[in-house]
């Protein structure tokens, strides 16, 4: 009947604009932080932004999870070194790498006599502590990380972080 295709027509219509008006007041994503990539970036709550966060655990297996870490060059990443179900000091360390602003929060750096000086990146994490890392890479390649604690890399506390182009 002519009716119902009136009472029809005008919910479908009104469900249209519905549609449109909820379009039109969502969220913004623009971010006026972002990078010319158009990256997204993240807050790590102290106002310190990053592109990416990678979570390493610490294993009383003398093992990193994961044993290879891909990042790229110029991307900001914050990196949690986990050893908060491990028994044994362990720290995360890298010699030699090209990075740019680097900061370490949380555990303490150059814990176990290491100096922080000869390395690139170091962060150590007490037992059942965590520790982080924000830097950002610089030059394209692969670049060993192990724990420093005496006994550990030898054990194949080892892994690979893999810096692409």
């Amino acid at each position: 009947t002519p009716m119902r295709k009136f009472w029809f027509g005008g919910f479908i219509s009104l469900g249209l604009f519905a549609l449109l008006l909820l379009g039109a007041c969502g969220d913004d994503d623009s971010d006026d932080s972002s990078s010319g990539d158009g990256g997204e970036h993240a807050d790590d709550g102290d106002g310190t932004e990053f592109d990416r966060e990678i979570k390493v655990v610490m294993s009383d297996q003398l093992r990193f999870e994961p044993d290879t870490i891909r990042v790229k060059v110029g991307e900001r990443i914050r990196l949690v070194v986990d050893n908060e179900e491990s028994k044994a000091l362990h720290d995360f360390t890298v010699q030699m790498m090209s990075v740019h602003d680097v900061m370490v929060e949380g555990a303490e750096h150059g814990a176990h006599g290491a100096d922080p000086a000869e390395f690139a990146l170091h962060v150590a994490a007490e037992v059942g502590e965590h520790g982080v890392l924000l830097f950002t890479p610089m030059e394209a390649g692969e670049y060993e990380y192990f724990c420093s604690v005496p006994g550990h890399a030898g054990a194949g506390m080892r892994g690979t972080i893999v810096v692409e182009g």
